[in-house]
């Protein structure tokens, strides 16, 4: 298992919605709002690099998601 930090920015006024939607997905440990750089900090824990691949790319096709940092944990 890989466990994966990311760092959303997000369109003005989104963040509450998108961090919402992101605690729907299975692959979400934790979605927080946060203050700062960026709009939302989650916890991922994916069955592998591929599984991580996708999900980012997928977040990436939202248009209220402007830019993601992935950070991906060493155990």
């Amino acid at each position: 298992m890989i466990t994966a930090f990311l760092l959303l920015v997000t369109r003005g006024g989104k963040e509450t919605i998108i961090a919402e939607k992101l605690l729907k997905e299975k692959i979400v440990l934790e979605s927080h709002i946060v203050y700062g750089e960026y709009d939302i900090i989650a916890k991922v824990k994916a069955r592998n690099m591929k599984e991580l691949q996708e999900f980012v790319i997928s977040l990436r096709k939202n248009k209220n998601i402007e830019r993601t940092i992935t950070m991906v944990g060493v155990e």
